[in-house]
This record gives C-alpha cells, structure tokens and sequence, in this order.
C-alpha cells in the first residue's frame, strides 16, 4: 500500500493512483511518477551511472522505502525497432562504463567449470531420456519428435564442450579482464522510446562481462528478428575480442533442459522450440565464421 501521508508530507500530493503489476502509477495533477516499494537504494547505481555520461534512464530518487521515477511516455514501436533501440542502449551503457581488472586463472577457471559442469550434466541427462524413450513401445507424437532431432542436441554439447576448451586455452594466460555495467534485467518492456530511448528496472544490475546481456537478449528474441543484424551492430560500435566471442557462443548454444509435461500438445511446442533455439544458435555461428573467413581471404 502507499503511505499517502509520507508523499504528502515531502511535497508530492497524490491525485491519482494506478496499480501495474508491481508498481504505481501516480499524478499530482501536474506530473506523473512511477513509484516502486523497494528497499534497496538504487541511488549509488544511476550517480555512477551519471558519472560516466549515461543518462538513458528516468529521474529518480528515494523516499523511505519507495524508488520514484519520472513517468516515460512510451511510444507504440515494432518489436524489431524496440530490440534496435535496446542493443544501441546496451553498446552505449557498455562502451561508457568499460574497466579492465586485474584477474588471474582462476577466476577464469570458475566460468570454465561451470560450464562444464552444467554441459556434462545435459549430456547425461539427455542420454538417459534418450535411452528410456527408445525402450518405449509406443512413442508419443513429442517423444518420437525428440529422438528424431536428438542428434542436433548432442551436436550442439559436443560444439559447446570442444569450444570451452578452446576458449580457456585462448584466456589462461590473460591477466587482464574487461568488465562493465550490465544491466542484466533486459526485456522489451523494459526500454522506453520517447524522443530518447531509456532503460527501466535497473535493480539487478552489476558489474561482469558484457557478453551476458547479450547472452540474455538473444535467449528472449532469437526467433523475433535476424539476430546476426544486431550483433554486427553491436560489434561495429563495440567490438567483442575472440575470446568473448567465443565465450558468447557456447552460451547461446548450450541447450536447455527440456522437461515433458502432462499436455501433450505443449510437450510437442517445448520440443520444436528447443530445436529451433539449437538451429538458430548453429546458423548465426556458422554465418558469423563464414563471413570471417570471406574477409580473411580477401585479405
């Protein structure tokens, strides 16, 4: 609930009040806010922010327990324009908050083996559900649909598990890592276009490896537009080394888990999404080396 009296008390004389989801709409009858109950204190975040010359988020500042923000009119965009404006927002946010640390192998090693874990875990996991499938008098409509495509899976946790050693091979000697702000909570809602375009929900936001928001963005809407478009957008204004490269495409090709339901109709929606992430994954690789190897010969 809002505290009325809190607002009222500090100069901001609630007229109106809408609840969305988690947040509230609120005017007093000159300007409209979004207010948020959160105890956290996102102030530090956007000062730092500030420092580094990006603006591209709503004013705002704390009262008690509430984030307060300006109110953003939202224009009415395509998803394709909407991904556009949020991957010019994710070059400019990492671009303006870049560092390199001091690292050493074993900070490395952690990605390294998490990854490894988490692959090797696929890999048993599918070959267990392969082998009770196959011992299936009756295949279902989704079963006989996995193991038909199961190949593809197995391709993509071979690819992954041969790439991950090459990029530790690439990375095991670096000393050096390039980090940024990533904001880590990225969805369409979650970017505003209104004459500027700003990024909203900043409070999972931190310091890593710029590849996860990219890793994030392509797990959403890899199926919304030719992601090989933003990508090269991004590399142009942004480049990403081998190494982040490479690391970036062993995460968008590690599959998911698949896990059967009751519906079968939804199991055979789960299945044919699944083989299309993978297809997907393996088209924009082979794409991107394709053209690289075109360039280097031209050279």
């Amino acid at each position: 609930m809002i505290n009325y009296k809190l607002f009222k008390d500090n100069g901001l004389s609630i007229r109106s009040i809408k609840k969305i989801n988690s947040a509230y709409l609120v005017s007093d009858g000159k300007k409209r806010y979004v207010i948020k109950n959160n105890k956290s204190d996102l102030k530090s975040r956007f000062d730092y922010l500030s420092s580094r010359s990006f603006n591209s988020f709503p004013s705002y500042y704390k009262l008690d327990s509430y984030d307060i923000y300006e109110y953003i009119n939202d224009s009415n965009l395509s998803i394709e324009e909407r991904l556009y404006e949020m991957i010019n927002l994710i070059i400019l946010l990492h671009m303006k908050t870049t560092r390199f640390k001091n690292i050493d192998i074993d900070d490395y090693k952690i990605i390294y083996e998490d990854l490894l874990k988490k692959i090797e875990y696929l890999n048993n996991y599918y070959i267990t559900l392969n082998d009770s499938i196959d011992n299936e008098i009756y295949m279902s409509p989704s079963h006989y649909l996995l193991v038909r495509n199961i190949s593809k899976i197995y391709g993509a946790l071979s690819f992954c598990r041969n790439e991950l050693d090459n990029w530790y091979d690439l990375i095991k000697n670096s000393n050096k890592q390039r980090v940024v702000l990533i904001h880590n909570n990225l969805d369409l809602s979650h970017v505003l276009f209104d004459k500027n375009s700003y990024l909203i929900s900043w409070d999972k936001s931190r310091i890593d490896l710029p590849i996860y928001d990219l890793v994030s963005i392509y797990n959403k809407y890899y199926d919304k537009m030719d992601f090989d478009i933003l990508l090269n957008h991004y590399q142009k204004k942004y480049p990403l080394s081998k190494e982040e490269l490479k690391l970036f495409f062993i995460m968008i090709s590690i599959p998911k888990k698949l896990e059967f339901t009751n519906d079968e109709f939804n199991n055979i929606k789960i299945v044919k999404k699944l083989i299309k992430q993978i297809s997907k994954g393996d088209s924009l690789i082979r794409l991107y080396y394709d053209k690289r190897k075109n360039q280097t010969s031209l050279v």
